[in-house]
């Protein structure tokens, strides 16, 4: 489980590395003042990177259980590990919903 975590966290460091380069490929690509050849030459370059550099492949996990399954974006938690800190009283602002 660990070494997903890690490897979720090497993603995110390398994307934030290349975060620049990939924006301004990019940003050349979809310049229609390029001619068709340019255009299909960064297209290329760009996309036989390695995979690990683009956003999508980088997996939310909660910051307890290390679930992928999941996450609730603002607080970083699985809906398991916020259940059981809300009803711990462990999170402010937060109450039990009954219905």
């Amino acid at each position: 489980m660990w070494a997903k975590c890690l490897k979720d966290k090497k993603i995110r460091i390398n994307y934030g590395k290349k975060e620049f380069r990939n924006l301004t490929f990019l940003f050349l690509v979809n310049d229609s003042s390029l001619e068709g050849v340019y255009k299909f030459a960064l297209n290329k370059k760009f996309l036989n990177k390695n995979k690990n550099f683009f956003k999508t492949q980088v997996k939310n996990r909660c910051v307890v259980s290390l679930r992928s399954r999941s996450p609730l974006r603002s607080f970083h938690l699985s809906r398991v590990s916020f259940r059981a800190q809300a009803s711990a009283g462990l999170m402010l602002g937060v109450k039990k919903s009954s219905w």
